[in-house]
């Protein structure tokens, strides 16, 4: 590549250009300051960015191309992210300093990977990130950049540091670009307050952003805090829980799926895995409530009242059979079940009655028999329980 004064005149941004471009930006809606700033004149906005001088003074340290501007900055520690309408300007412990311009990049951490791979000098490169900038921050601007026209000649300057430049073309004069003198810094209340919001948000890195180490171990946590509480739930109940065990799984993790490779992912899954392990968790913890009453007292004695609505001899015997099978299952170890049926319905003359049965007693030999049976067997092909219990507390067909 042959630099010559002509282009560094052609393609590079003086110090005012780049500040008036600059203060143009921040009416995009899709720069990180634009909320903040838009309503701002150039001396207030000079005063807003005072106190993110250095990030500034470390972006001047490359040339700065006309028109370009800074769409956003984020960092943690000592990792600096500057992202602007050319190119991506990276600063990490783990890769140095690395400039790559927008066009070049082929992909950028997908599926939360910190890979990102991109092109130069017809070979394809990649770094390992140990921290990086939102997705959704870089596709977006990537596609908004798509239609800007760019010569071999600004990628090798967005591609180079001024030290560099300056190295291989020594007869030439490059711009400085620097922080402009600030009058009656920081005179506006208004101003004041707002620039402490964002340096607070800076500060913290975003932190409803992927970038948040805090928010990536906090929802890596919360993940497999869910599918702990998935794998202990599902095969733990039966029946329609079951049913509506399975639905809550599939949608905590179709949308915690959803949220991979986006820019809030992390904080979404978070979310998303807290609110479905709460409900997960408020079923763990019904169910071993549930199971409790199954444990035998020191006596090896289990006491059970079992409700059930009247339907009609045939149904309710077999419905009384059905429990009494189940409750032999749950308690097996127990030297006697004791069982007191509450059966609550309309009497012949239509009248709603509540009526507690006589308690009835299963021994541990019988406990045993009704252990062997399958459930549809001893229900329906045996002569279970049923039908004595009503009986015996003055039910008749």
């Amino acid at each position: 590549m042959v630099l010559t004064q002509a282009d560094i005149e052609k393609y590079l941004a003086t110090s005012d250009e780049f500040w008036k471009t600059f203060d143009s930006s921040l009416q995009a809606n899709y720069s990180y300051w634009h909320n903040a700033c838009k309503n701002l004149d150039y001396e207030a906005m000079l005063k807003y960015f005072k106190e993110f001088e250095k990030y500034f003074d470390f972006f001047f340290q490359f040339p700065v191309l006309k028109k370009e501007f800074i769409v956003k900055i984020t960092k943690q520690d000592d990792d600096i992210f500057i992202l602007t309408n050319f190119r991506l300007l990276m600063k990490q412990k783990e890769i140095g300093v690395v400039s790559i311009p927008l066009k070049k990049i082929i992909s950028y951490c997908e599926n939360d990977s910190g890979i990102i791979q991109y092109e130069k000098n017809d070979k394809v490169i990649n770094l390992k990130l140990s921290y990086f900038m939102g997705r959704n921050d870089i596709s977006a601007q990537i596609d908004r950049s798509a239609d800007e026209e760019i010569d071999e000649t600004m990628y090798y300057l967005i591609s180079k540091s001024i030290f560099d430049i300056s190295q291989s073309f020594s007869n030439l004069s490059l711009p400085k670009l620097a922080f402009p003198e600030v009058k009656n810094q920081i005179t506006l209340k208004d101003n004041s307050t707002k620039n402490q919001n964002v340096s607070k948000q800076m500060d913290t890195n975003n932190a409803n952003g992927v970038g948040s180490k805090r928010i990536i171990i906090a929802s890596k946590i919360i993940i497999a805090i869910f599918l702990i509480l998935s794998l202990y739930t599902i095969p733990a109940v039966t029946g329609w829980t079951r049913i509506l065990v399975l639905v809550i799984c599939f949608f905590g993790w179709t949308g915690i799926y959803a949220m991979k490779g986006e820019e809030y992912s992390h904080l979404a899954r978070l979310i998303i895995g807290g609110i479905f392990s709460g409900i997960l968790l408020i079923f763990v913890i019904s169910h071993l409530k549930s199971e409790s009453i199954f444990t035998p007292d020191k006596n090896g004695v289990v006491n059970l009242v079992s409700k059930l609505e009247f339907e009609s001899f045939n149904l309710t015997s077999k419905e009384i059979s059905k429990r009494i099978w189940h409750f032999c299952k749950k308690a097996p170890d127990a030297e006697k079940i004791i069982v007191t049926f509450v059966i609550k319905g309309n009497d012949i003359h239509g009248n709603y009655l509540e009526q507690k049965f006589t308690p009835y007693e299963i021994e541990k030999a019988q406990i045993n028999e009704i252990c062997k049976f399958e459930e549809d067997y001893y229900v329906y092909g045996y002569s279970g329980a049923g039908t004595m219990i009503l009986m015996q507390n003055g039910y008749f067909e």
